[in-house]
């Protein structure tokens, strides 16, 4: 039952993409915003992913570890 509700998800999602870019299509998108979105988009995800991490790291009061970095590094974040 799991498998088939997550498959229909996915199916849905496919769905809400194809319409949005129907749209963008339909307003006049083209290529250069398109591209200049994925641009800035790809950025902010790195930026809230960063700020993701950091606050974590401050939670568990390891920000300022070197140890901490220096094993996660080590154990490639396992």
């Amino acid at each position: 039952a799991a498998r088939r509700l997550v498959e229909w998800h996915c199916f849905e999602e496919l769905e809400h993409r194809a319409v949005a870019f129907d749209v963008y299509q339909d307003v006049s998108g083209g290529y250069f915003t398109r591209l200049l979105g994925m641009i800035i988009g790809i950025q902010l995800i790195a930026l809230l992913s960063l700020y993701g991490l950091a606050s974590f790291l401050v939670q568990d009061g390891h920000l300022f570890r070197p140890s901490a970095w220096r094993e996660r590094a080590l154990s490639g974040w396992d």
